[in-house]
């Protein structure tokens, strides 16, 4: 307790620097509205907010230990810490809940050190509603805080928090990011979010709740329907997001499930739905049920949708749904559950069974039908390994294994561009989305603007389909400092965009059309070469296929070797210019001594001599002003 209080100390400190802000200094469920006391729960400060007066005014006096003076409906948390909830909190306000980087432990992007909001018992998190549909919906604001379900704490998976909306009740505006919500569990509906509310016309957005997703991880929710999310209608934009473990228990249960199509309008004689349940550049792998629900007014594109043990239910009435430029495959015995008079357009999908041919002029394809390598995972051919490391190139796999990259929130499937092709027109996956919107026909859908990571999409040529646009960029900088006898060990992954060495057995076949190729008989991986003029001086170095470079010293030298390297990778090597067929990559390796130098300062502690000492030397500063006096 001590150490808790001593470190949260910090906030309270915090609070006069940041005092439009309520922050939050306890992690413990307190609610005490009638003794004042130096500890700001988060539950007394929504209970603050929801104080709100007709005006907007915050009551000054506070709440608990939560001070309303100049206060803003702004709670703030500390990165790193669990915030514990006894018992479901109601929010009835607009307010924004995020952290506060107090501690210094300058984060490096957003979501790497999240606030923690758990639940201690059964029950949900938030029931976010104001209780009043006459009225513009409520605008709630959660970012870079985890929510985690009691779920987490039991030891039967079974056990129900809500009976519906595990994690939240939502009835108003809520937008999340960069945040993850795992471990809900509802009876029926719900498994994390459960978002209610029927909107019709002008009054949708008084009635009806409104998700905003991006960037979230759902993981390890359940749900009879709705593993991860129960939407009522659909009104949610997921953008960027994952959905991994989730289960679904009921018969025909869905991971996303929307109740009832979107609402229809009629001009001029003319019925549309608009397109307001949308899920843009996300991943959904290993859950348990449909992924999803396509109804009219949803869309699903740029994602990727694998190992699942279903796929996607296709069940729109008027043609007002979408599933487009996605990889959809190996989702038990369908991808594509087809219901009788769907009508959803289908284009640019990739996909193992069930999902059709797709529109005119974008087509889908079956991975059935194509004739280069259909294996999905480059996994060793580990049936089930759906996470870890990439073989390395010859190895066969349109996918690379789910994995995390540094410095972005969410992990994802990156494509492959394989070894065995002779042309990037062989590839299922890459450049085969729709860039423009219309065609055929004038629901078919354009490829998304940015893949998951935030990275722009081509817009010039044909895109990627699927939630990852491959990206050919060169990463600059590389080099290591070391002492005297050793060897510097640089991992060049990173720095390789988004390809992998190219096989050193194979790099004849790189540069065979040039008028005056490479004269090396001994190829590195990667096809390692040297910039004209900058090659390595004082070191040598070697790859591997793993992309480890290994510089060794000729001897030890104190000072810096500059170079610079081309490597040829599997995304880089069908470039059309025959000089840009490689990524550069400048280096520096920086080698000193050991420092020895030993410190000879004054010791002014040491017990009892180091006391006498200084005793001793102010007794001869004393007689020296003494005998000055006497002058």
């Amino acid at each position: 307790m001590l150490k808790r209080t001593i470190g949260l100390g910090l906030l309270c400190m915090a609070s006069h620097a940041y005092s439009a802000n309520i922050v939050v200094n306890t992690t413990e469920d307190e609610f005490d509205e009638k003794t004042p006391n130096s500890t700001c729960s988060l539950r007394e400060a929504i209970q603050l907010i929801n104080s709100t007066d007709a005006n907007g005014k915050i009551p000054e006096a506070g709440f608990g230990g939560c001070s309303g003076k100049d206060a803003s409906p702004s709670i703030v948390l500390e990165t790193g810490k669990t915030y514990f909830l006894n018992k479901e909190v109601a929010i009835k306000k607009s307010l924004s809940i995020n952290v506060l980087d107090e501690a210094g432990n300058s984060t490096k992007y957003a979501g790497e050190k999240n606030a923690i909001i758990q639940a201690k018992g059964a029950h949900r998190l938030f029931t976010i509603d104001d209780g009043n549909p006459n009225i513009a919906n409520l605008g709630i604001i959660i970012g870079q805080v985890d929510l985690v379900g009691c779920g987490a704490e039991s030891k039967n998976t079974a056990e129900s928090c809500a009976p519906i909306g595990g994690l939240i009740f939502n009835r108003e505006n809520l937008s999340l990011s960069f945040s993850r919500l795992k471990n809900g569990v509802a009876d029926t509906n719900g498994g994390a979010i459960y978002n209610e509310g029927i909107g019709t016309g002008p009054n949708a957005s008084l009635a009806a709740g409104l998700l905003t997703l991006t960037n979230v991880l759902f993981q390890n929710n359940q749900a009879a329907e709705g593993a991860a999310i129960y939407s009522v209608q659909p009104r949610y934009e997921i953008v960027g997001s994952v959905f991994r473990d989730n289960k679904a228990t009921g018969a025909n249960g869905a991971i996303v499930f929307v109740n009832r199509p979107g609402d229809a309008t009629t001009t001029n004689g003319s019925t549309s739905t608009a397109r307001t349940g949308n899920i843009r550049s996300s991943t959904f792998f290993d859950n348990q049920g449909w992924v999803a629900n396509l109804l009219d007014g949803m869309v699903i594109n740029s994602s990727t949708i694998i190992k699942n043990t279903a796929g996607v239910y296709l069940n729109s009435a008027t043609g007002s749904a979408n599933l487009s430029n996605s990889i959809v495959a190996e989702n038990g015995n369908s991808d594509c559950i087809i219901a009788p008079d769907n009508k959803a357009v289908t284009n640019n999908v990739v996909y193992s069974n069930g999902c059709g041919d797709g529109e005119v002029g974008n087509r889908n394809t079956s991975l059935n039908n194509i004739t280069t390598p259909k294996q999905l995972l480059a996994n060793n051919g580990i049936s089930g390994k759906l996470e870890g490391k990439c073989d390395q190139p010859p190895a066969v796999g349109l996918l690379c294994p789910f994995a995390m990259e540094k410095e972005i929130f969410n992990g994802f499937f990156k494509p492959r561009l394989l070894a065995d092709y002779k042309s990037i027109l062989q590839s299922p996956i890459v450049n085969r989305g729709r860039v423009a919107s219309g065609g055929a026909t004038t629901n078919t859908l354009a490829c998304e603007s940015t893949d998951q990571r935030g990275k722009a999409r081509e817009t010039t040529v044909l895109c990627d389909v699927g939630a990852i646009e491959l990206v050919i960029e060169d990463k600059g900088k590389i080099g290591q400092d070391i002492k005297y006898n050793q060897n510097a060990e640089i991992d060049l992954t990173d720095s390789l965009g988004d390809g992998q060495l190219w096989p050193k057995e194979r790099c004849k076949e790189v540069f065979q059309d040039l008028p005056n190729p490479p004269a090396i008989t001994e190829w590195q991986p990667g096809c390692l070469q040297f910039v004209e003029g900058k090659e390595a001086k004082k070191g040598s170095l070697i790859l591997d296929e793993n992309a480890l470079l290994k510089y060794t010293p000729f001897k030890n030298y104190h000072g810096s070797d500059d170079f610079s390297i081309k490597v040829v990778t599997t995304t880089s090597r069908f470039s059309e210019g025959v000089n840009d067929r490689s990524i550069t990559l400048r280096g520096t390796v920086v080698q000193e001594p050991d420092n020895n130098f030993e410190n000879k300062s004054v010791k002014t502690s040491g017990g009892s001599t180091g006391f006498v000492g200084l005793l001793g030397l102010l007794s001869l500063v004393w007689m020296r002003r003494r005998l000055q006096g006497v002058k």
